[in-house]
């Protein structure tokens, strides 16, 4: 017989991580699909880091869209594509990660790398700054990105 124990330890972490996401979506929208990784804050300013498996175009599509329909404007936007074999040895999604596929670690090493930046400003003292980071293969059975970083920094002069 196997049993199955649920920790109340387990579901404070869990109600944490719940209360970080609900602070970040207070102040800005946050990807649907993405994982909250990180956050740091203090008294007017946050970083969080999120990743998400979708296509970085979609999240960059996302936060141009809700980002101004919050209020914000855009004020700057960057990007930058890359092609390389040798971004791709160095890295490696562990196992146990949320991230992880066999089919990502079977594939080759050839990648793209899509950077992109997004600056906005909100009233007179509010700065978001947006940045996103996209690996993916250039095979043309996997198109699409494979795997996405959001990092969100605000700050609240």
């Amino acid at each position: 017989k196997t049993r199955f124990m649920i920790s109340k330890a387990g579901a404070e972490v869990e109600q944490a991580d719940r209360t970080k996401e609900e602070y970040v979506e207070k102040i800005v929208p946050v990807y649907p699909n993405a994982v909250l990784n990180k956050l740091t804050k203090d008294k007017d300013s946050f970083q969080a880091a999120y990743s998400t498996v979708d296509d970085v175009g979609d999240a960059l599509n996302f936060y141009k869209d809700k980002m101004v329909a919050a209020g914000w404007r855009l004020v700057e936007e960057e990007h930058l594509i890359e092609a390389t074999d040798e971004a791709y040895d160095s890295y490696e999604i562990p196992q146990d990660s949320p991230l992880y596929s066999k089919e990502l670690a079977e594939l080759s090493h050839s990648v793209r790398i899509f950077n992109s930046s997004l600056a906005f400003k909100r009233a007179d003292n509010e700065d978001c700054n947006i940045m996103l980071s996209g690996v993916g293969t250039v095979e043309a059975k996997l198109n699409k990105f494979s795997l996405t970083t959001i990092l969100i920094n605000y700050d609240n002069k």
